[in-house]
């Protein structure tokens, strides 16, 4: 994946991406992404 990434930026330009830094990729940001959007719910609630 570093590889990919490292080949991969010079050529995106003045494209916007997202980066996972802090919350990791995988299953612990789809749990993640769950919390926030239950906490979201709950909120409106």
């Amino acid at each position: 994946n570093a590889l990919l990434l490292e080949e991969l930026l010079p050529r995106i330009g003045d494209h916007h991406v997202l980066l996972p830094h802090r919350i990791p990729p995988n299953d612990g940001g789809i749990a993640y992404g769950q919390v926030a959007v239950a906490l979201a719910r709950m909120r409106c609630s």
